[in-house]
């Protein structure tokens, strides 16, 4: 029941290191949160993602990055999660113990959150919501509501499938950025 599961949503700073994540349940995150239902063409040469969450202009600019620390099945590091095929990509394996202390340098120095299983970084592909709003603050404004409703889905998953969950902008931002390889003027 909705009501429930939105009381029982809560935000979690401190996780149980001594059960890994299963891997199911990462999987099931991932695509609530970020995977692909299907698509639409709505006209030629256009191809636009149904995914579970609104996303203005059904443009969906947003993209996943998960850094696993104590996930059954996956080793820790680095990966790009791609909602078409969902699948994760390695990026950069690691030691446990460094992903864990890359996990407290990207959060800005919140230890607490160096226990989670794993930790979801948010970027957006710029050009996919700017070729349509090229000329348009809302652009801006559509990819910061795509992230607020992309959080509340991995929250309710999270909190569905009886993990815990946190969102946070306390980062540094271009230590993640060169870990995942991205330039931050296109993403």
């Amino acid at each position: 029941d909705l009501a429930e599961l939105l009381q029982r949503r809560e935000t979690v700073r401190f996780f149980d290191t001594a059960v890994p994540l299963p891997k199911r349940d990462l999987s099931a995150v991932l695509h609530y949160g970020f995977g692909v239902l299907g698509t639409s063409h709505p006209g030629e040469g256009l191809t636009l993602l149904k995914k579970h969450n609104p996303s203005g202009g059904a443009l969906h600019s947003i993209e996943a990055y998960a850094l696993a620390l104590n996930v059954d099945g996956i080793n820790p590091g680095l990966y790009h999660y791609d909602p078409r095929t969902h699948r994760l990509g390695s990026i950069k394996s690691m030691a446990q113990t460094d992903a864990i202390k890359f996990a407290g340098h990207a959060l800005a120095g919140q230890h607490w959150y160096e226990s989670a299983h794993v930790v979801i970084f948010l970027t957006s592909r710029f050009e996919r919501a700017y070729w349509k709003y090229r000329n348009h603050a809302k652009a801006y404004k559509s990819i910061v509501m795509d992230a607020g409703h992309i959080s509340q889905t991995v929250y309710l998953a999270a909190t569905e499938l009886g993990h815990g969950a946190f969102v946070t902008m306390a980062m540094n931002d271009v230590d993640v950025e060169q870990a995942i390889g991205i330039d931050h003027l296109d993403e």
